[in-house]
């Protein structure tokens, strides 16, 4: 490797979206490659003996790293993860006898207490007499700790206290002639991408004490590993700075895409309305720092397409202030509250059984059917074709209507963009406006969400009542003014799907080059 290409490369991929992460690992496995040192280390030194059968190591279960060199560097030794230390792992005394637990004293880590650091604490405690009854351990200061379990594998810690552990956890009581302790944690944490790839289990994936002894690897003699040490602690201070500088930066274009959203809320005339806008639209990529900070614009459009201060109005051309009253805000003149029941009618669906499913007939229009505003007909259920005859015509779902989630993912509209008709399914409401343009109503119901969330019940799966749906109150403009809203906010949703293509675009680019220069140096 060129440590030059290195170190002009840094700010490269620390810039790249999730890039300090990817420059730690990167940064770890270099270091404990020995690819930084200018010298591997004494030639002369005599490498470490490694008995496999002492080590009751299978040696067609050995196994290395894809990037493995070789040959180990001059003075580095290749051996096994068993030669490190002494193996081992915890156990779980009997959680119905309270004796084990109750005003316990001896740490009792878990994968949770793990901290990729030092642990010093545990959020359990066990008795002595649960550790001399069951498999536990107690573990010494020093312990090398490995996660075996699930979405943890590869976590890791050094115990800084006295502590037992469970079952999911192996530790290693390192060799002190051979490897330190925090040479032998930092060779661990370089190492998790490659233990996760190794697990093993459909339900809960895992990996074995086993699978951690028989890695071999390339370690250099001690003093070539403090130096390694020295060396990451270095350019992790290094990373912090960047980190801490993007976050700065963060601040900064949050502060200005909050003032450029405030200067829209509080335009007062179509004239400010449209400066602000233009503003936004020639700014917005260099104030906007990920694709997901593009929601609060979009909503504030909505806001503002429901309060009459997206377009002009058309009795008064003068942009109203919205104020807040008795948990309304005030209308322009030409508009009104009213429920939803008097504009359009509301519908229940129909509830199917899983029994009369079948593998061909028409759709049914199901709470997981409903995706980012539209129906999805992939995985979609069918029932036989009588139903379409059977059931009342409103219970069909015919292209362009727009429905609604009652249950889960409540208040979420969404339309029917395909050319067939379906059915719909219970906790399914489908609206049949005759009052309001159906666009308009959909912009509303998204205003409505997060209300229609607070009055739901149901103390695990949340529910939406018919009739809470039917009785929620809506901002009516006249008809004319609806569809020039909807014009409004589908040429402003579109300014935001540009905007958020560039940084989905810009991002992309910006890992593709992370990523070849990140390969460029690890090769």
């Amino acid at each position: 490797m060129n440590s030059k290409t290195f170190f002009d490369s840094f700010e490269t991929i620390a810039n790249a979206p999730g890039g300090i992460a990817r420059l730690r690992e990167l940064i770890l496995d270099l270091a404990v490659g020995g690819r930084f040192l200018t010298e591997g280390g004494d030639s002369d030194c005599s490498p470490i003996s490694v008995n496999h059968e002492v080590l009751k190591l299978d040696l067609e279960k050995l196994w290395t790293l894809p990037a493995a060199l070789p040959e180990p560097a001059p003075g580095w030794s290749r051996v096994p993860l068993a030669r490190l230390g002494q193996w081992g792992s915890g156990g779980t005394p009997t959680a119905s006898r309270k004796e084990y637990y109750q005003n316990g004293t001896i740490p009792w880590a878990v994968i949770g207490d793990l901290n990729n650091s030092v642990m010093t604490r545990t959020e359990s405690f066990i008795t002595r007499k649960a550790l001399e009854m069951s498999s536990t351990k107690m573990i010494p200061i020093g312990a090398v700790l490995v996660a075996m379990y699930g979405a943890s594998i590869g976590k890791s810690a050094i115990s800084g206290i006295e502590c037992c552990t469970n079952q999911a956890i192996a530790h290693c009581v390192v060799d002190e002639d051979v490897i330190s302790s925090k040479y032998m944690f930092l060779v661990i944490k370089s190492l998790k991408a490659h233990l996760i790839k190794m697990g093993k289990g459909a339900a809960q994936p895992n990996i074995s004490q086993s699978v951690l002894k028989h890695l071999v690897i390339d370690i250099p003699p001690k003093k070539i590993q403090s130096e390694v040490i020295n060396q990451i602690n270095e350019l992790f201070g290094l990373c912090d700075e960047l980190e801490f500088a993007q976050t700065q930066r963060n601040s900064i274009r949050t502060a200005a895409r909050r003032s450029a959203i405030d200067s829209i809320s509080t335009a007062t005339t179509p004239d400010e309305l449209n400066a602000a806008w233009k503003r936004i639209s020639d700014n917005w990529i260099n104030i906007a720092d990920t694709p997901e900070s593009l929601s609060s614009l979009r909503a504030l459009i909505l806001g503002l397409a429901v309060r009459g201060k997206l377009v002009p109005q058309i009795a008064n051309e003068k942009l109203l202030e919205a104020v807040t009253v008795n948990g309304k805000f005030e209308l322009p003149n030409s508009w009104r509250w009213v429920k939803i029941s008097t504009v359009t009618e509301f519908v229940n669906g129909f509830a199917f059984k899983s029994e009369e499913y079948s593998e061909d007939g028409i759709g049914i229009v199901r709470m997981s059917d409903l995706k980012l505003g539209q129906i999805a007909v992939q995985g979609m259920k069918r029932v036989p074709e009588k139903y379409r005859t059977i059931l009342d015509e409103n219970l069909r779902v015919s292209p362009g209507d727009l429905v609604i989630g009652m249950s889960g993912s409540i208040g979420k509209p969404c339309f029917n963009l395909t050319d067939k008709t379906f059915l719909l399914n219970q906790r399914v409401g489908k609206f049949v406006p005759h009052s309001v343009d159906k666009s308009y109503l959909a912009i509303v119901l998204q205003t409505l969400e997060n209300s229609f969330l607070e009055m739901s019940a149901g103390s695990g799966i949340k529910n939406l009542s018919t009739k809470q749906i039917k009785d929620a109150e809506l901002p009516l403009p006249p008809a004319l003014e609806q569809k020039r809203i909807v014009s409004k906010v589908a040429q402003l949703m579109t300014l935001c799907d540009q905007l958020e293509h560039s940084l989905i675009k810009r991002d992309e680019i910006a890992k593709k080059i992370a990523g070849s220069l990140a390969s460029e140096i690890a090769a």
